[in-house]
């Protein structure tokens, strides 16, 4: 499910690993875009060891990556390991802000964002900050699509020190798939009709006497690319 900035009403259920019966507290802890901190009131689901929550308009009011944790207690005792962490994205309402259009060829934008998976960045980057990559890139799209993967590995690796338990790793992982991405990109625009190749060439006469080193004659001989 896509869910936009200010969306009231999206519903989002976690696991949290836990049997809950007798819980006395049950909460999602949340981490805004901007770094600011929340708390969700969450109720059982109905699924076991799940809690949900439904958001009200004002609980989502950045377009963004939230950090959204299960948080249990029984009767002030808090469990090992509540759950992963969640990474909720959150896009902007307004299209003309955060679009894809399905017309690479003609917007410059959408080329971009081709590059990086279509609609994956829609939650990620706005088309402001796309556009201020293709004039660093001066209209590259390869190589704006470059910087804006970077971008994208920066924003989940400042949300691996405020994550919890295993989550950091999962994160991790993701900052480094985009970085992966931005390297082959970056390599691609640098050198688009780049081919690899490997090649030697043939050795010269070679002569071995006695005091060989200070035979000027002894012929050579080079080798390039790899054997």
């Amino acid at each position: 499910m896509t869910i936009y900035k200010n969306q009231g009403q999206a519903v989002i259920t976690l696991a949290t690993g836990q049997d809950l019966t007798g819980a006395t507290k049950t909460e999602f802890h949340v981490v805004k875009p901007n770094g600011t901190t929340a708390t969700w009131a969450a109720t059982e689901s109905g699924i076991a060891g799940s809690l949900t929550y439904t958001t009200d308009a004002d609980d989502l009011d950045q377009s963004g990556l939230y950090l959204v944790v299960a948080y249990v207690e029984w009767g002030g005792v808090v469990p090992g390991n509540p759950g992963d962490p969640f990474v909720l994205e959150v896009m902007e309402t307004d299209f003309n802000v955060s679009a894809y259009t399905n017309n690479p060829s003609a917007r410059p934008i959408d080329a971009v964002r081709l590059e990086l998976g279509k609609d994956l960045s829609l939650a990620l980057l706005t088309d402001s900050e796309i556009s201020y990559n293709l004039t660093r890139a001066g209209n590259n799209k390869i190589l704006a699509a470059a910087f804006c993967a970077e971008n994208i590995a920066g924003q989940y690796a400042s949300l691996v020190d405020k994550s919890m338990g295993g989550s950091s790793v999962s994160l991790s992982q993701k900052a480094e798939a985009w970085r992966k991405k931005a390297m082959a990109l970056r390599a691609q625009a640098m050198s688009p009709t780049l081919t690899p190749r490997a090649s030697s060439s043939a050795s010269g006469a070679r002569k071995f006497s006695l005091g060989q080193h200070d035979n000027i004659s002894g012929g050579s001989y080079s080798i390039t690319g790899y054997i």
